[in-house]
């Protein structure tokens, strides 16, 4: 029996009502890193080549009129993955 799975089984990518892609094809292999990463917002790293972070990935989403709960469905998540803040809470400031 295998302790650990190695696939990641959680992409960032979707599509858009118009048939375009969204996301940017990054693999997680947890739920909750997928839910970090769509929370996630650009931080200038040197360590990373990624200039994209998960609150633009799902921008174009939100933006077609899309809630966080139906990105978070599509994609298997719960919401309950978010410690108890709504989606109107989670980016107030953005």
């Amino acid at each position: 029996m295998e302790l650990h799975d190695p696939s990641k089984k959680f992409r960032c990518a979707g599509t858009l009502a118009d048939g375009r892609p969204w996301g940017c094809n990054k693999e997680f292999a947890r739920k909750d890193a997928l839910s970090r990463h769509f929370k996630s917002q650009q931080v200038p790293s040197p360590f990373s080549s990624s200039l994209m972070q998960g609150r633009q990935c799902i921008e174009e989403v939100l933006r077609e009129g899309r809630s966080l709960e139906e990105i978070y469905e599509q994609h298997g998540l719960s919401m309950g993955v978010l410690s108890g803040n709504s989606s109107e809470d989670m980016y107030e400031d953005v």
